[in-house]
Order: structure tokens, then sequence, then C-alpha cells
């Protein structure tokens, strides 16, 4: 009301009679000038909204704060963001995941080397692949397989494809091999999968001096890592851009720039100290080249 009384510049007397507010209250409102920690939450409001935009929409607090703490000289505190964002009315998109059934012809047990261990200490030791699902309004169910490396969560290599097939996923693992021109003994970790236990894809990795290692049957905690992987694509892209899966061929930029351009070298994981995986790969060569100096 003081604000479209100042507006509007209308009669003061008569104003606040209609309103019945005091006319003392509306000169103090008209008078005020914005204190210290008033004029620091507009700016913190102003960079909130510019993070949550940059985001599109992915980030909740947590990584809203540390996006601001590395912008700013002064500290935020997250419970501060939390305040703020509800008082702009940003909330993080999400969206549950979708949960395939179970194959009616399971695959025999494995050996499991892994063992939930997702620990590394340098790339191109342990490497993690699945396969998620993907709906399309046209055509239907497609499919995107992926690898990871669990040093960096760095996303290595990846295809997508209408069918679930052997050559899906032996040419997710051909574009990691390419990507990490990497040849050598390297645990690669799956599910027992059909297309993961392939003679394609068992010749293919032990071609280049790859572990097979196997979760076991009805635990998904063994590839938990790239489970999450694909639950936070469904979550923050899939679920929430139905518009950019229309068909296999209109998904397909939006999965590739989600992988390369978003998940891999923007956005901030907690795991890694939040930053992004190209950029944890770039900061742990530099130490390492440093250390080695002479």
């Amino acid at each position: 009301m003081y604000a479209l009384i100042q507006q509007y510049q209308l009669p003061v007397t008569a104003s606040v009679n209609a309103f019945g507010i005091s006319r003392a209250s509306y000169y103090r409102f008209v008078n005020h000038q914005p204190t210290a920690t008033e004029i620091r939450r507009s700016e913190i409001k102003i960079q909130i909204c510019s993070a949550y935009q940059a985001a599109h929409g992915r980030y909740g607090a947590p990584k809203i704060t540390a996006v601001l703490n590395s912008q700013r000289p002064d500290p935020v505190g997250q419970k501060l963001v939390q305040k703020l964002m509800r008082e702009e009315g940003l909330v993080a998109i999400t969206r549950r995941k979708y949960r395939a059934t179970r194959a009616s012809n399971p695959i025999d047990e494995r050996y499991n080397i892994l063992k939930q261990d997702f620990t590394t200490t340098g790339p191109n030791q342990k490497w993690v692949g699945d396969i998620t699902y993907i709906k399309t309004q046209l055509d239907g169910w497609t499919y995107l397989c992926t690898f990871m490396d669990l040093y960096s969560r760095r996303i290595v290599g990846f295809a997508y494809g209408r069918d679930m097939t052997d050559n899906l996923v032996a040419n997710a693992f051909g574009n990691a091999i390419i990507n990490r021109n990497w040849h050598g003994k390297l645990i690669v970790h799956t599910d027992l999968g059909a297309q993961f236990v392939s003679d394609i894809f068992e010749d293919q990795l032990a071609k280049v001096g790859g572990i097979h290692s196997y979760s076991h049957k009805g635990t998904p905690y063994d590839n938990a890592v790239i489970e999450s992987f694909h639950a936070t694509f469904k979550r923050e892209e899939h679920y929430v851009n139905r518009g950019h899966y229309h068909s296999f061929r209109e998904a397909r930029p939006y999965v590739f720039e989600y992988i390369e351009s978003w998940y891999n070298r923007v956005r901030i994981h907690g795991a890694l100290g939040m930053v992004s995986p190209v950029e944890f790969e770039k900061m742990n060569t530099e130490i390492s080249m440093t250390h080695q100096a002479p």
C-alpha cells in the first residue's frame, strides 16, 4: 500500500485514511534508508537468481551456496540461501525416477571385484557402466548407455540408441576408450544385463586389458554411482524438459548437451568438493605436475 501511494503519487492524507494506515508509517517507509544487512541480502538474492538460472533450475540450496561462496569474499550460509530462495519462489527441479521391471531370464551370478568400493587414487582405475531408459513421445523407449570414471565422476563414454543391443554397449565403451586414450589395467563394473555379459563386450574389454566386475543380483547399491547419475539425468533433464524428447532424433542433441556441456564441464559435484568432473581432473593434474617438478 505504501509503495502504491508513492508510485502513483496519490494524495497522502486521503490515501492513508482510505487504506486504514497511519501517516507516520507511510513517511517512515518513504524515508527509509536500507541497512547494510538489507543491501547485502538484496545482492545475495540477485546472485542466487543468476546462479539458479545459469543452472537451468537444477541446483538446490547446497549447490547454490557453494556457487555463491566461490564468488563472494564474505561467506554465505546455506540457511540464508534457503530462506531467500523461498522468498523468490526458487525450487530445484526434480521428478521421480522411472524404474524398469526385472528381466524374466536373469544371468547367473558372476564375481564382484569392486564390492562397493568406489574409491580411487587416480583416473582410469575403476569405471562403471549402466543402461537407462528414456521415453520419447513419438518413438517410445530409447536407451542411453554410459561409462563413468569413478575418480572424477566424469562420463567418459556414452551411446544413445533406439534399441538396447550389444552394440549400444560396445559403442559407448569404444567411445570411452577413445576419449581416455587408455589401454591397460582397468576394472570395469557393470550389472548382469545381457548386453554387458555378451561376447562382444567381453572381447572388447579383454582387448584393452580390462577386468570385468559384476553386481550381485538384486543389489543396486553395487553400481550405485552410475545409477545415481542416471537418476540425476532424469530429474534434471528428461522429466522436466518433456519438449526435448518428442522423438529419438530430437532428443539426441539434448542428451549430448546435458552430458558433455553441463554434467561433465559445469555441474558441481558434492563428492568432488563442489567442482565439476572436468575441473576436478584439471585441478588434480596440475597438483600432480607441481609435486613432480624439481
